[in-house]
């Protein structure tokens, strides 16, 4: 096992493999396919392991089938420099936009920890208003 955070070694193998790439392993038959932006797995990696696992898993079971349907921990977003919509999990938020066609695909922008109406996402403060 490597030990660097966020990163595990393959069982038989040498490679490495992110933990979104154990989040797909995951996934049950969704209707939309979910995919992450290349900056997610750094936004990931500063938070615990426990953390990550909360928000992994509640990627598919809340972005699978209807992304665009406002929920209590779902909603669409004002105009603002991060992403369309927003997906509360705890105190994390993750922000994403959907693609209709040519196939149907949610792909998370950014992930990071809300303040009042700041975000900080990696070591960036963001903020909404």
């Amino acid at each position: 096992m490597e030990a660097r955070r966020g990163l595990r070694t393959a069982p038989g193998t040498s490679s490495t493999y992110s933990s979104l790439r154990v989040a797909n392993e995951r996934r049950a038959t969704t209707a939309y396919r979910i995919e992450a932006a290349p900056e997610i797995h750094d936004h990931l990696v500063r938070f615990s392991k426990r953390d990550q696992n909360l928000i992994l898993d509640a990627l598919p079971r809340q972005l699978g089938h209807q992304p665009t349907v406002p929920t209590r921990n779902l909603k669409r977003l004002m105009a603002n420099p991060i992403a369309p919509w927003e997906l509360r999990v705890g105190r994390y938020r993750i922000y994403f936009q959907v693609q209709e066609e040519p196939e149907r695909l949610v792909t998370l922008l950014a992930i990071g920890v809300k303040v009042r109406e700041k975000v900080m996402i990696g070591e960036v403060e963001v903020r909404l208003r």
